[in-house]
């Protein structure tokens, strides 16, 4: 098999919503391994789904939570992609940085590793919608998703928290069939001012739909969960405007 399944947890306590499972796949010889969560419709029917893209420390515990959420409040099938490769987990700063730079500097490289996560939509063991595909990221993982939109991807929208907004290949005009949303802490160093209006007037002149929301006070990283610069409020407020934008965009 090209895919394997490593485990498929459907929930047994009262209520259950969803089923989830770690999900290994490759690309020639490298391994990868995945994670998905679904709803159990999504086992009848086609369902519409969300690609979430890594922090830069690799899928962890965080990215898992957040495809819970998704499956669980907008009924989408929720795919943490892997793009680092099986086992490749960085554990502290330095080996996260050294990790993320390697596809900083390799643009190739990252949209070879969304395009082959991409694909396994189809090879997961729930029915997807191909025709409604979104996809979410979380600071290298935002940025990723903002280059997936420039590189032309199949997916209709794109929503980046707090993640880097300059690219070395801006937008074309008539290339990006995404609609992009960007929400972005107004406190944050790492997206300085002139970063920002540089990437409004380069979706502005690709005709890219933007919405993109600047929240008060708020850092890098401003909604990872027991992080220094984690926000409540604006966590919160960004998961909303992500899920109005998505049931739009995706028509849930």
């Amino acid at each position: 098999m090209s895919a394997l399944v490593l485990s498929l947890l459907a929930l047994t306590t009262q209520g259950a919503t969803f089923s989830q499972g770690d999900f290994e796949y490759k690309d020639g010889d490298l391994a990868f391994e995945g994670y998905y969560a679904a709803p159990l419709k999504a086992g009848t029917k086609p369902t519409a789904a969300v690609i979430v893209i890594q922090d830069w420390n690799g899928i962890d515990n965080y990215e898992k939570t957040r495809c819970r959420m998704l499956a669980e409040e907008l009924g989408v099938v929720a795919f943490a992609i892997d793009i680092y490769g099986k086992g490749v987990r960085p554990t502290n700063p330095q080996a996260s940085g050294a990790e993320s730079r390697k596809y900083y500097a390799d643009p190739s490289l990252l949209a070879r590793r969304m395009s082959v996560g991409l694909e396994q939509l189809a090879k997961l063991p729930v029915k997807v919608d191909a025709s409604h595909v979104g996809a979410i990221g979380y600071c290298f993982g935002g940025k990723a998703v903002l280059e997936m939109a420039r590189f032309g991807m199949p997916v209709k929208s794109v929503v980046c928290f707090h993640g880097n907004l300059g690219t070395n290949a801006p937008a074309q005009k008539g290339k990006v069939s995404a609609q992009v949303m960007v929400l972005n802490g107004d406190a944050d160093p790492v997206v300085p001012v002139k970063e920002r209006e540089s990437f409004k007037e380069e979706m502005k002149t690709a005709g890219v739909p933007l919405v993109f929301i600047d929240y008060p006070e708020a850092k890098h990283a401003f909604t990872v969960f027991g992080g220094g610069n984690y926000q409540e409020k604006a966590d919160k407020e960004s998961w909303i405007e992500m899920s109005k934008f998505l049931k739009k965009t995706l028509s849930l």
